[in-house]
């Protein structure tokens, strides 16, 4: 074996620790700030609370339509 094969394999991949003006501390934009941006409904509320409140509905309706279907079944064992 010669000695270029005992380098390492990694040795020819440069390293750029370089600061050339891209650094993430730069930004003052928090998670937060981007959450609330991107799943934020269009009068502003947060799209947790859209969610629940959907949720809250269909929770409703399916209680009503459960009840709808019970009367249902009673009037046609009836008949």
């Amino acid at each position: 074996m010669s000695e270029d094969d005992n380098e390492d394999p990694l040795s020819c991949i440069q390293e750029d620790n370089s600061s050339n003006g891209d650094d993430d501390d730069d930004d003052d934009i928090s998670l937060a700030d981007i959450m609330q941006t991107f799943f934020a409904s269009n009068d502003g509320k947060n799209i947790v609370d859209v969610i629940s409140k959907i949720k809250s509905s269909l929770d409703t309706n399916n209680k009503i339509l459960h009840k709808i279907s019970l009367s249902l079944e009673a009037i046609a064992s009836k008949s």
